[in-house]
């Protein structure tokens, strides 16, 4: 795997516009019907737990969950180009 190091930036597109392209691929209709309610009652501000934290991960792991973030840098060689940190 070849990991280019560069930034990115989130840019909002019509969550029907993702769902067509994924059904066309051979996504699962009734996944993707899941995931589109749940990306537009979030985009609504209708999913208010969104900000919550939940023990979950501890509780079947034993251990705290991680952020994304902490998790990237923590194995950042993996997503790095050569392997170089």
């Amino acid at each position: 795997m070849v990991w280019i190091e560069s930034s990115w930036r989130y840019q909002y597109e019509d969550p029907n516009v993702f769902v067509d392209k994924v059904l066309s691929a051979g996504g699962d209709r009734a996944y993707m019907s899941c995931g589109f309610g749940v990306f537009t009652r979030t985009s609504r501000g209708e999913v208010h737990e969104t900000s919550d934290t939940f023990d979950t991960v501890e509780r079947v792991v034993g251990r705290p969950a991680t952020s994304l973030r902490a998790s990237i840098e923590k194995h950042r060689a993996a997503f790095t180009y050569g392997g170089a940190a």
